[in-house]
């Protein structure tokens, strides 16, 4: 027997986790632009290392945007589910009264 998930807990696990990946995001770009300031205006002795880090923090930036992208898709795709399916109730309903 197939276990169904109502549309709307997964459209509301949709928005807490894009929730948590933004929050994720914005923290990584504050600290990608506050190391790239450091960069520019105090050279330390490990530049490459630096570089590694902010290369490794630019990587991750990409990955999350690619996440967020996704989970707006989906919620997009359930959101669409949803409303297809409260038209055909108030269809069925309009029907059934007739």
């Amino acid at each position: 027997m197939a276990h169904y998930i109502p549309l709307q807990d997964k459209l509301d696990e949709i928005e807490e986790q894009g929730k948590r990946l933004r929050r994720r995001l914005d923290y990584l770009k504050g600290e990608r632009d506050f190391l790239v300031d450091m960069l520019l205006t105090r050279p330390t002795r490990d530049m490459e290392a630096q570089r590694r880090l902010l290369q490794e923090w630019d990587e991750e930036i990409d990955k999350l945007d690619l996440s967020i992208a996704y989970l707006r898709r989906e919620y997009v795709k359930y959101k669409e589910t949803k409303n297809k399916q409260m038209c055909n109730n108030q269809k069925q309903k309009r029907t059934w009264k007739q």
